[in-house]
């Protein structure tokens, strides 16, 4: 992870911030082929029902950003912060502490931008939705969210240190959710998500599918680029007259989502089926 932030450093220093849409859409290529691995079947090469589930949401996907950007976005925050928080956490799944744990590092990736770059993240927004999310992140709003996670990681500390007996995995909990302030803190917002994205999130489930991924990769690479292909086709439609930059962000966003919701509901499902 501190090697992606100083190759990004590097990268926006010598081409300017103008790249920002180039590295989130080359981040996500790079991040998004652990999900396709939901689409291989046990006994088949395909999981038809997975197949059927990401069909039909990535249809559905595609008319709900036609049709209502803002709540669309919005949808992809909440799943976010669910999946990331729950894929993240290194307790036990479906224990009050798991859920402690998920909620903390979930919310912490939505938040932090818009607590260190809050002007950034409501044009960020305003790209990809069209909608004004100022009164949704006041500062006030902001400032109770900070101080109700700050709670959460306080007594997180306390959760976890009489459940674990282990005291390495306690530290590494919270050294991982001290880097990421770091990297959220120094990095602009659609950097530090590639960052995290790529680096941590997409990283830690990588290696323990790794071998999937090295057995399956033309098919999960040709989901995760007909997935893009989606999204092409929702830049096309948009206006002309919006800015190439925000064209791109906002492709970029899409993407992210039509992938990403679903697997995060196909991942929670299969989760709660165990």
């Amino acid at each position: 992870m501190a090697l992606s932030v100083a190759a990004l450093h590097a990268m926006t220093w010598y081409t300017g911030a103008g790249n920002n849409p180039w590295i989130l859409l080359i981040g996500l290529a790079v991040g998004m082929p652990h999900g396709a691995t939901d689409l291989l079947g046990k006994n088949s090469r395909w999981n038809l029902a997975a197949a059927l589930f990401y069909g039909v949401g990535i249809a559905v996907l595609l008319l709900f950003w036609l049709m209502w950007p803002g709540w669309t976005l919005a949808l992809f925050l909440v799943v976010s912060i669910v999946h990331f928080g729950t894929e993240d956490a290194l307790s036990r799944q479906w224990s009050w502490l798991h859920a402690h744990e998920s909620v903390v590092r979930g919310s912490l990736v939505v938040l932090l931008p818009s607590l260190f770059y809050r002007e950034e993240v409501l044009e960020l927004f305003f790209m990809v939705s069209g909608a004004d999310w100022s009164a949704i992140l006041a500062p006030k709003v902001i400032t109770w969210g900070l101080n109700l996670w700050f709670v959460g990681l306080f007594t997180l500390f306390g959760h976890a240190a009489t459940h674990w007996s282990s005291w390495e995995r306690v530290l590494q909990t919270f050294l991982e959710l001290g880097l990421l302030v770091i990297v959220f803190r120094i990095l602009h917002p659609l950097e530090a998500f590639v960052v995290y994205f790529v680096a941590g999130h997409s990283l830690r489930t990588a290696i323990k599918l790794r071998q999937v991924l090295t057995a399956n990769w033309v098919p999960v690479m040709t989901l995760t680029f007909a997935t893009f292909g989606a999204a092409a086709l929702y830049h096309l439609w948009m206006p002309v007259q919006i800015e190439m930059d925000a064209r791109l962000i906002r492709t970029a966003f899409v993407a992210l989502s039509l992938f990403a919701i679903p697997h995060a509901l196909w991942r929670t499902w299969m989760i709660f089926k165990r």
